[in-house]
């Protein structure tokens, strides 16, 4: 007895699914940013490639690592501390902020990231996938003109109300 068994949708799924697959990684690596994913322990298993592009860290070197062992001392400010109650609760977080620390021939850099909870299909959660951004050059810029706002302000206390109405 011969079976026959038409298997044209499975075919057409798996197409699509491989598709799928190269659209994600070609917009994964056309990205300035890097994709990231933790465990429920929040050490890092997966980086996209993009981190070395911006951090000259390949990611092989965040992996197995949390996100307070890359900044290197712990986490100690009003911001780490609403992050780690959204990490506890397993809450999805947006635009958190963070100095990474150098290592050996890496720079510190400041690091934008967002992140979406993932389960798997009993409801037990498996940690965090996510996005980060390099900010580094907006926060030396800010830090910058802060300096530049205060020595203005100095200049201005130390100008006498008198000259500064003269023609």
């Amino acid at each position: 007895m011969v079976m026959i068994q038409d298997i044209s949708d499975q075919v057409g799924l798996e197409r699509e699914l491989q598709i799928n697959e190269e659209r994600f990684r070609d917009f994964a690596e056309a990205s300035a940013d890097w994709f990231w994913e933790t465990d429920d322990a929040h050490r890092i298993r997966y980086v996209s490639q993009g981190i070395e592009r911006v951090t000259g860290a390949p990611p092989d070197w965040h992996y197995g690592k949390t996100r307070f062992e890359l900044i290197g001392g712990g986490p100690s400010d009003e911001a780490w501390d609403r992050h780690l109650k959204d990490l506890d609760a397993q809450r999805p977080f947006r635009n958190f902020e963070y100095l990474r620390r150098g290592e050996g021939k890496f720079e510190p850099r400041w690091i934008r990231t967002s992140g979406v909870p993932f389960y798997d299909e009993n409801c037990r959660f498996l940690g965090y996938r996510g996005s980060g951004t390099d900010i580094t050059d907006l926060k030396q810029a800010e830090a910058r003109l802060r300096e530049r706002d205060a020595e203005l302000a100095v200049a201005r206390r130390a100008v006498p109300a008198d000259d500064a109405n003269t023609d």
